[in-house]
């Protein structure tokens, strides 16, 4: 806006508030700290900055701030006046109840979450940047403790505007969410700084942020993709285990939700067969807990339940209407996990999940996805047994695409979420070896485990209630698994 309008720059920026520090220099007030900027070194030359670098800054905004650097220096100089302190501030970024979304962090996260998109410019553009809530504790230090009147550079990190992009690229992605960085060779831009915090560090000591925490907290509290208001908490078993009552009341007391999304499971089916009353506690009878203080705190329960409800006797894919038989423990565990909640909850969404895979595995797979473990096993053996179950292999990262999509707008019923289309597991593994080149053999098997454990032979799901209402965003299976392959690039990248 200064570069558009010079004159109300220099009006705001330096006409009225040089009488407004010069009114202040007259009164009793001990410390007046004004808000400078680090653009007024303009372009460093890849050097770092510091208070007594000489200023080279070509744009009215930079030249403004150094201009009132150097009125402040005269007010310094003046006997019987308060102590100014002129503050080069990174550029400013992080979660406010008025944030700005036009700097850049804030608007990256902004752009990325609602538009899948981050704009970028040239990869070697450096930027100080300053998290606001690393700025606040700089004023309330220099407030509270001997620091000398002066002017100070303060930031939270020195950072390209590239690096930034790909941090959030890559934050995002741990969330689900796959972000494109498109770059803008259109724009030459000529500011381009680094600078030191020494002297400040001389006089006050505390741990300024990264860019990953600032990234952290600015996404969850706009975690909303539609209109960036609600927020999120993620709670561990440790802190709620969901078959006791009363650490449920705890978090819901605290937190008063609105939406709760279930995404506890006891689902080693090997081990739910042999402690089935650990699978029954978790997989139902926490439901009726949960139902219970939904309904108490009005939130909408969101849960996630299984193709293993089906007994795979159909032959084709099952819909949502379609009459459940699981054929184990685990898959009559989640069912019975269903009916309570349509039973008890007055509000919830049931979304059903087949044969997902994630770059984040739960614990009982030893960090391993199915992908994973297939290229594991086939650096350690030249023949890998598979069985042939035909499914819908899905990818966790889509099935994230299709709730935000439908989490807010589906009342109270039982949804299928799956890749369309299907394969087998051994169909799924030779596809795996082969866009990793890797040539062994593969055979057929019944089974995964030793211990036979009772599977149903066809647990390929319909999205029928989101095909129909026009809701479905799921890909073909196939596409799924290369939506997996480009982000796990970027995770094995570092982007």
């Amino acid at each position: 806006m200064a570069n558009l309008s010079p004159d109300l720059n220099f009006k705001n920026n330096n006409y009225a508030i040089s009488n407004l520090l010069f009114s202040l220099s007259k009164s009793k007030i001990r410390k007046i700290i004004f808000g400078s900027s680090c653009s007024v070194y303009g372009n460093t030359k890849g050097k770092i900055a510091t208070e007594k670098t000489d200023i080279n800054v070509e744009y009215p905004y930079g030249i403004s701030k150094y201009l009132m650097d150097m009125f402040i220096d005269v007010l310094n100089k003046s006997n019987n006046s308060p102590s100014f302190y002129s503050l080069r501030q990174g550029t400013v970024c992080g979660f406010g109840p008025r944030m700005r979304f036009d700097l850049v962090v804030n608007k990256m996260i902004k752009d990325a979450i609602l538009y899948k998109k981050i704009h970028t410019i040239d990869k070697n553009i450096w930027r100080p940047i300053l998290d606001i809530s690393d700025a606040c504790a700089v004023y309330d230090k220099i407030i509270n403790n001997k620091v000398p009147k002066g002017i100070y550079n303060i930031y939270s990190y020195n950072i390209t505007v590239d690096q930034i992009a790909k941090k959030i690229q890559k934050f995002l992605f741990s969330k689900g969410l796959f972000v494109k960085i498109v770059k803008n060779s259109k724009i030459k831009e000529k500011r381009n700084y680094k600078v030191s915090r020494k002297k400040i560090e001389k006089y006050i000591k505390f741990e300024f942020k990264t860019i990953d925490d600032t990234i952290t907290d600015i996404y969850n509290n706009i975690i909303n993709l539609n209109d960036l208001e609600s927020k999120s908490i993620k709670v561990s078993r440790k802190e709620c285990d969901i078959t006791k009552l009363s650490d449920i009341k705890k978090i819901f007391d605290k937190y008063k939700p609105k939406y709760v999304f279930n995404c506890a499971a006891y689902h080693n089916t090997i081990l739910c067969e042999r402690f089935f009353n650990k699978s029954f506690k978790i997989n139902s009878f926490a439901l009726k807990n949960l139902s219970k203080y939904a309904n108490i705190y009005n939130s909408k329960l969101i849960h996630f339940s299984t193709d293993y409800v089906f007994d795979g006797k159909k032959n084709t894919p099952y819909v949502e209407t379609d009459y459940p038989r699981p054929l184990n423990i685990y898959g009559q565990s989640k069912l019975l996990g269903e009916n309570f909640i349509e039973q008890d909850a007055k509000k919830y969404l049931i979304y059903r999940l087949s044969s997902i895979y994630s770059h984040y595995p739960c614990r009982h797979k030893k960090g391993l996805n199915f992908i994973e473990k297939i290229l594991k096993l086939a650096k350690k053996s030249n023949e890998l047994n598979i069985n042939d179950l035909e499914i819908s292999p899905t990818y966790v990262g889509d099935i994230v695409d299709q709730i935000h999509k439908t989490f807010k707008i589906i009342e109270n019923q039982i949804v299928h979420c799956t890749s369309l289309g299907s394969t087998t597991w051994y169909k799924f593994a030779k596809s795996i070896l082969k866009t990793n080149n890797i040539s062994i053999k593969v055979n057929k098997v019944k089974n995964f485990d030793k211990d036979l454990i009772i599977r149903p032979k066809y647990t390929v799901l319909r999205n029928n209630y989101l095909i129909k209402n026009k809701l479905n965003v799921m890909p073909r299976w196939e596409d799924s698994y290369n939506n997996y392959i480009k982000d796990q690039y970027l995770k094995k990248t570092n982007l």
